[in-house]
């Protein structure tokens, strides 16, 4: 009797490996598609990168308008739509008039492709790439303060820590928190 010669994979072996190369990819791919969806959406820290990624080459006085009705903000550029993105998050705008008093800021009701909301805030971004300083709070009670440098959006667990780091900080151009008051 002559002994066959074994040197061949059988096709269970075959199938296993195929099996597992197919896990590995799906972890894997799955794992990447994550992260890029995770990275692409619109927050109150990732926002100043994404416009200046987006209006790079824009001329003129940009303006990021949100709405929590909606739940999306719409980035314009001299009026004109350039991008809609999901924005999930729900904030209130408020303004520092004087040395210690925060006020609710009520935008008028606005259009943009067809749609008729009250924006829930306006960041604008300007000519030379500083934006409109911005007072938000969130839904938890949270305060964020973003500067026209807007390097670090600050936090703040009330309004009174917000107020006492304006004043610290000499941030006092009258009526921070919205530019047109």
């Amino acid at each position: 009797m002559s002994k066959k010669d074994s040197s061949a994979f059988t096709l269970i072996e075959l199938l296993v490996v195929i099996i597992i190369i197919s896990l590995i990819y799906g972890v894997v791919f799955n794992n990447f598609v994550n992260d890029k969806t995770r990275s692409e959406s619109l927050n109150i820290f990732n926002m100043k990168k994404y416009l200046n990624d987006k209006l790079k080459d824009e001329k003129g006085i940009s303006s990021l308008v949100c709405s929590n009705k909606l739940e999306k903000c719409y980035l314009l550029n001299r009026g004109k739509t350039i991008d809609t993105i999901d924005f999930r998050s729900t904030f209130e705008t408020y303004y520092l008039r004087g040395a210690e008093e925060v006020f609710r800021r009520e935008y008028p009701y606005m259009k943009i492709d067809e749609e008729d909301f009250r924006p829930s805030f306006i960041l604008q971004r300007y000519e030379n790439k500083r934006f409109s300083p911005l007072i938000l709070k969130d839904e938890k009670d949270r305060w964020y303060y973003l500067t026209s440098f807007f390097k670090n959006v600050e936090v703040f667990n009330n309004s009174l820590e917000l107020v006492e780091f304006i004043q610290q900080k000499d941030y006092l151009p009258m009526n921070i928190g919205h530019a047109d008051e």
